[in-house]
């Protein structure tokens, strides 16, 4: 079983399979061949981790990201963090930080943010 796990995902990368596809059949590969599990359960396990309202976030960040880079709203909040420190040559590393400290709860006096 561990061979094809190691093997099976390069091969299929190697014939240019995507990833999604790459990590679907070797799944299948293992669950068909190695396991004696009725194909109805695995379905039911594959479609009830589908239904959770975590995985609905992840196509919403990446509309609101794109939404931001169109907009050039992330520009501008780049350029606004980035006017807030001194200058300095390493200006993304210098915008993420503070960018990422206004964005969290750091804000708060009693807690302690390094």
């Amino acid at each position: 079983m561990y061979w094809v796990m190691a093997i099976l995902p390069f091969v299929l990368l190697m014939l240019g399979f995507p990833i999604f596809l790459l990590l679907l059949a070797t799944s299948l590969v293992i669950l068909l061949c190695f396991f004696d599990l009725p194909m109805a359960v695995v379905h039911q396990n594959i479609f009830n981790s589908l239904n959770k309202y975590a995985l609905l976030a992840v196509p919403f960040f990446i509309f609101a990201g794109d939404l931001m880079s169109r907009g050039g709203i992330s520009a501008r909040l780049l350029r606004w963090v980035a006017s807030a420190r001194r200058p300095n040559t390493t200006a993304s590393g210098a915008a993420s930080r503070p960018g990422c400290r206004t964005h969290s709860g750091c804000r708060h006096p009693t807690r302690r943010c390094s």
